[in-house]
């Protein structure tokens, strides 16, 4: 509805040099932050530094030349008090899912190469890791799998696996697809 628009001009602030400046220090400080927690869930330490600061906000009608709240500058405490999180590493996975050495072997090698650790460069742009993991019905493919694919969805990488099966039941159990459909 074009009635809900207001049409005075005093509405709107002119944006200043500092807010622009501060505009940037907040996407710097949300990159770092961002940054921080990627890093963490890859190298599987125990806690991350959060900062626990009160924010100093100006008020925007302190720039409105016709408000009666000019001048007007508040100390907004933090929302909520954040702490330390804790993210499975890919011990817990591995306990989680209850893995024995060879599937634990398997998942090291996987989590290892997503995570650039023992990488041998052969100097060739596709980096991908092609994986078979064959055996017996009930040797724990399907397990090693699920495993596998929690700690791509924790390290939000899950659209970088692809999970393929010789069969259609096989496909649906680890919930990806056929090798001829792909």
């Amino acid at each position: 509805n074009s009635d809900d628009i207001v049409h005075d001009s005093s509405t709107f602030v002119v944006a200043h040099s500092h807010h622009a400046a501060m505009i940037k220090e907040w996407k710097r400080d949300i990159e770092n932050r961002r940054d921080k927690a990627r890093n963490y869930l890859i190298s599987g330490e125990n806690t991350v530094e959060i900062r626990d600061d009160e924010v100093q906000i100006e008020a925007v009608a302190a720039e409105i030349p016709t408000s009666p709240f000019k001048a007007q500058t508040t100390a907004v405490p933090p929302v909520t008090i954040t702490t330390a999180i804790s993210f499975p590493t890919k011990m817990d996975i591995i306990k989680q899912f209850t893995l024995n050495s060879q599937q634990k072997y398997a998942f090291t090698i996987v989590t290892s190469h997503l995570d650039g650790e023992n990488q041998i460069h052969t100097g060739s742009a596709d980096n991908q890791l092609l994986m078979c993991v064959p055996g017996c019905g009930g040797t724990g493919k399907s397990q090693l799998i699920r495993a596998i694919t929690q700690y791509f969805q924790l390290t939000k990488r899950g659209k970088m696996l692809r999970k393929l099966a010789p069969t259609s039941i096989a496909a649906a159990e680890i919930d990806g697809l056929t090798i001829h459909s792909f």
